[in-house]
């Protein structure tokens, strides 16, 4: 993973989380990465 990579990652984290509601993230609380369907396939395609 490239440092282009890291940024895109981390900037498509934060849209994410602030796309959903923040009180299901805090209410999860744990499970953050878990619920992200879009990195995750991303990942594992690669």
């Amino acid at each position: 993973m490239n440092a282009l990579e890291l940024i895109v990652f981390v900037a498509q984290l934060a849209y994410l989380i602030v796309s959903r509601s923040n009180s299901t993230m805090i209410a999860s609380g744990h499970g953050k990465l878990e619920g992200f369907p879009p990195l995750s396939s991303k990942k594992s395609y690669r």
